[in-house]
């Protein structure tokens, strides 16, 4: 359905400090430190992102496959050969 916008996610709900956490060993293999900065929270911050995949699955049968932190693997693996390149 070309136009339509699609979300793509396991329906889990992940914080942004969840994904820091799957990140920030990777980033150490790599010699690359993160640093993080906590500021108070802000009325329009979320709690946690939620993708919902229905529309897609529903017209596809497409799911989520991929563990999340294998996934996280597979596009930082990805991110450190583009930055060899």
């Amino acid at each position: 359905h070309a136009g339509h916008a699609y979300n793509i996610g396991s329906g889990i709900g992940r914080t942004n400090i969840d994904v820091l956490g799957v990140i920030a060993p990777l980033s150490l293999q790599a010699g690359l430190k993160i640093e993080t900065n906590f500021l108070a929270e802000r009325r329009f911050d979320v709690p946690a992102n939620i993708l919902n995949s229905q529309k897609l699955q529903s017209i596809s049968g497409w799911c989520a496959q991929t563990p999340f932190e294998e996934g996280i693997q597979k596009v930082w693996t990805h991110f450190l050969n583009q930055r060899k390149s």
